[in-house]
């Protein structure tokens, strides 16, 4: 995502941390964004960079560049510490915590980034990955929300788990009742809106919704 389609997503929304990777804390300035920590490495941002942000009061946690963790990893671990203080559960909020820069020309990172959200989703914290056309949330248990908060026309399903069993939508112009859905199927691709309110629950597994545009 380019600083200008982020600004235009980022209007009038406001969160209470904000966790910048590495030289991500100069797209986040660039957007007017203060960072409350700044994680990572630093192979990008450099010694002169990093020591300007601990100077001006950003919480640095700094990183061996031979970690095992990505730079991504490190900051959904402290995001989910911050998110632990607080109380989760409750209904879905697909924008609680939201991963901008997670998607890109690096195929092995981004798809790592989605399998991250996994880890908000097993702490019963909603999470997504936004990009320009899409929004990407994981989801261990059903879960409703209006058609009028949808990112996109489109909204996909996909089987994290070899299958998400008990699978039934309501609300949809493809609705389905208790469905197994197979990972390896197409089959939830590309459904969208019937109805204002839209419904998605299921038995077991772990299911990935996507929210796209063209």
């Amino acid at each position: 995502m380019d600083v200008k389609t982020a600004g235009r997503y980022l209007c009038g929304r406001r969160f209470d941390h904000v966790i910048a990777v590495d030289a991500g804390v100069l797209a986040a300035e660039q957007l007017g964004l203060s960072a409350d920590y700044l994680v990572g490495d630093f192979d990008t941002l450099g010694e002169e960079g990093l020591l300007q942000r601990a100077k001006a009061g950003v919480a640095v946690r700094r990183y061996d560049s031979h970690k095992d963790d990505t730079d991504t990893e490190i900051a959904v671990s402290l995001a989910l510490e911050l998110e632990r203080a607080k109380e989760a559960g409750g209904a879905f909020f697909p924008e609680r915590v939201v991963l901008l820069g997670a998607t890109g020309t690096r195929f092995d990172h981004t798809l790592a980034n989605v399998f991250l959200l996994e880890l908000f989703a097993k702490a019963g914290i909603s999470a997504c990955i936004v990009d320009a056309n899409n929004r990407i949330s994981v989801h261990r248990a059903g879960f409703c929300f209006p058609a009028k908060g949808q990112f996109g026309k489109y909204i996909s399903f996909l089987a994290l788990t070899p299958e998400v069993t008990g699978l039934t939508l309501r609300g949809f112009c493809y609705p389905l009742h208790q469905h197994t859905l197979l990972q390896e199927s197409s089959l939830c691709i590309s459904n969208e809106a019937a109805e204002g309110e839209l419904f998605v629950d299921f038995s077991a597994g772990t299911l990935l919704m996507a929210e796209t545009m063209d």
